[in-house]
C-alpha cells in the first residue's frame, strides 16, 4: 500500500505519495494530488526548443535530465515519472520550484521570483535576479522577529475590486553558506538543495506567516559598481516590465498559453502596489545593513 501524506501550502491542501518533510501537515479534501507514476504524453502539445518543456493551455510536462519527468494538470495534479531515487533531493527541489510554480501559472496566479516577509499587516517582496540577496534579506528580517511568507516562489493573487493577496507559501528558505554563517545558521542538521551543491534549505516554521496579506510593496534587489544603499521609485510602464521580467519561470507560462492574463495581473499590481529598485554596494554588501537601512524607510511610511 503506497503511504500518503498531507501537507498544506499556498492555501492548498496537497496529498502526496512522497514525503515533503519541509511543508506544514494538513488534514481535510485535498486540492493537488502527487502521484507517482507514468507520465503522460500532450497532444497538440507546444514544445521549447530542448524538448524539456511540453504544454497545452491545461497540461505541462517537463522533463529534468537524471531526475524525473514532471506533469501538471488543470492546476490540480501532478505526476512524478523518477529517473533516480524517488526521495532524492533534486526531485523535491524541481518539484517545489519549477513544478509547482507551473501549477501556480495553471491555477491563475501571477507567480514572482523573490522572498516575502509581513510588515504591519502586509506583504513585502524582495525579487531580482539569481544571487542578488532575496532570500538572505528575508532571513536577516526573520531574525530580527519578522514573519517569513514565502521564499523563491511568490504567488500573487490578482482580482477585480480587491487589491493584490500574497499567498503563503512553504516554510522554508534556501541560504548558500557564506550567508548562512554570516546569519549563524546551524549548518550540521541543514540538507543541501540537491548534491553536490553548497546550498542549503532552513525551516521557516518558527517564523512563518500563514495568512494570505495584501501587497504593499516590492523591491528589486540590484547591485551596483558604487558604496553605500540607495532606493529608488519605480514608474508607470517600467513597474509592468519589471513584473515581467522576475516572472518566475515565465517560459512555462508562455508555453501554457498565459501571456495576456499574465500581462494584465502585472498592469494591475503596477496600478496598486509601490515598486523601488534597491541599490546595494558590490562587494560590500551585508543584508544587516540592508535591513536596517529598510527598515527604517518602511517604519516612516
Amino acid at each position: 500500500m503506497t503511504d500518503h501524506y498531507k501537507y498544506i501550502a499556498y492555501g492548498l491542501i496537497i496529498d502526496s505519495e512522497i514525503e515533503l518533510s519541509a511543508l506544514l501537515e494538513s488534514k481535510g479534501p485535498a486540492d493537488i494530488s502527487i502521484r507517482i507514476g507514468k507520465v503522460p504524453e500532450i497532444m497538440n502539445a507546444r514544445t521549447n526548443k530542448n524538448k524539456r518543456v511540453s504544454a497545452s493551455d491545461d497540461e505541462f510536462l517537463f522533463s529534468k535530465d537524471n531526475v524525473a519527468h514532471f506533469y501538471v494538470s488543470g492546476g490540480t495534479q501532478i505526476v512524478i515519472e523518477p529517473l533516480t531515487d524517488i526521495n532524492s533531493n533534486e526531485i523535491r527541489l524541481f518539484l517545489l520550484g519549477s513544478v509547482f510554480s507551473a501549477l501556480l501559472h495553471q491555477r491563475g496566479y501571477l507567480v514572482l521570483h523573490g522572498s516575502a516577509i509581513e510588515m504591519d499587516g502586509g506583504a513585502i517582496i524582495f525579487t531580482g535576479k539569481s544571487g542578488a540577496g532575496k532570500s538572505t534579506l528575508a532571513a536577516t528580517f526573520a531574525q530580527k522577529g519578522y514573519r517569513v511568507i514565502t521564499d523563491d516562489v511568490c504567488a500573487i493573487k490578482v482580482e477585480n475590486g480587491t487589491p493584490p493577496l500574497l499567498i503563503p507559501g512553504f516554510p522554508q528558505i534556501k541560504l548558500w553558506r557564506d550567508a548562512a554563517d554570516r546569519l549563524t545558521k546551524d549548518l550540521s542538521t541543514a540538507k543541501p538543495i540537491r548534491d553536490g551543491e553548497d546550498k542549503y534549505n532552513f525551516t521557516t516554521i518558527d517564523s512563518h506567516c500563514s495568512d494570505p496579506l495584501p501587497l504593499r510593496q516590492i523591491y528589486i534587489i540590484t547591485p551596483n559598481e558604487g558604496e553605500g544603499i540607495d532606493i529608488k521609485p519605480i514608474e508607470s510602464f517600467r513597474k509592468i516590465m519589471q513584473l515581467i521580467k522576475n516572472t518566475y519561470r515565465i517560459r512555462f507560462l508562455k508555453a501554457q498559453g498565459g501571456s495576456s492574463k499574465h500581462l494584465e495581473q502585472c498592469a494591475r499590481v503596477a496600478e496598486q502596489v509601490g515598486m523601488f529598485v534597491l541599490h546595494r554596494g558590490d562587494g560590500k554588501y551585508h543584508a544587516q545593513d540592508v535591513a536596517l537601512y529598510l527598515e527604517g524607510i518602511l517604519r516612516k511610511l
